[in-house]
């Protein structure tokens, strides 16, 4: 379903260094609250590939933006080097604050419990209107398990989105179609911030300007980005 069916202005919200904020939804304008949304990724870069552009969006409508970041990616790059962008590429999309689990890279899935119990803790604290999270659609082992965890974790959540990555299966059926035209800049700007992983042909940015060009075109509209919707429960 198209995203202005399913009412945007419902959705989304993401957080880290949670302990400075409250769960109080204000008014942004006499239609709609302030919704709290958290993104969560199991490396970094994650977030801003899959959903960055919407994130953006989130943002620009007041919304509050939280990021949980599983692992450091150690196993593809320096993790200090790799928090320290991850942190510039948050801010850029409008991230809040952004929390680290610390697990480590390739063991989510060996490590499923604690991931669990990391991103519980976290919804605790800020109690989420909206998710966006990993498919269960993937090859990568991490994904599949921030998928599984998220699922568990996330169960009393109102809405949980999740957005697709360069290990996407064919398998993956989106529901969801956000239009990016006005933010897709941003979420390019993100994706150049990680010099670290620029050896990696999925973060070259003509590859996901065209992956937005695709789903957007499905839509009739210049750029979009696609979800699953896992859920989602209205009043």
């Amino acid at each position: 379903m198209d995203i202005n069916e399913m009412n945007f202005e419902r959705d989304l919200l993401t957080k880290t260094n949670y302990k400075n904020f409250s769960n109080t939804k204000v008014k942004t304008n006499s239609n709609r609250q302030q919704k709290v949304v958290l993104a969560i990724g199991a490396h970094p870069d994650d977030i801003e590939i899959g959903c960055g552009a919407t994130l953006a969006k989130h943002k620009a409508r007041g919304d509050i933006i939280h990021g949980l970041i599983l692992t450091g990616g150690g196993q593809h790059g320096n993790p200090l080097i790799r928090e320290s962008e991850v942190r510039r590429a948050a801010s850029i999309v409008g991230i809040k604050s952004l929390s680290f689990a610390d697990l480590e890279d390739t063991y989510i899935f060996e490590n499923l419990r604690a991931t669990i119990l990391a991103i519980e803790a976290l919804v605790k604290q800020i109690n989420p209107d909206i998710v966006y999270s990993h498919s269960e659609h993937e090859r990568h082992q991490d994904h599949l398990g921030a998928f599984l965890a998220t699922r568990v974790a996330c169960r009393k959540t109102p809405q949980v989105l999740l957005y697709e990555t360069p290990s996407i299966l064919p398998s993956f059926t989106p529901q969801v179609y956000v239009n990016v035209e006005d933010t897709i800049e941003t979420k390019l700007d993100a994706i150049r911030v990680y010099a670290s992983q620029s050896s990696s042909y999925y973060m070259e940015c003509d590859l996901v300007e065209g992956l937005a060009k695709i789903r957007g075109y499905s839509q009739n509209v210049r750029f979009c980005e696609a979800f699953e919707l896992l859920w989602i429960v209205r009043w």
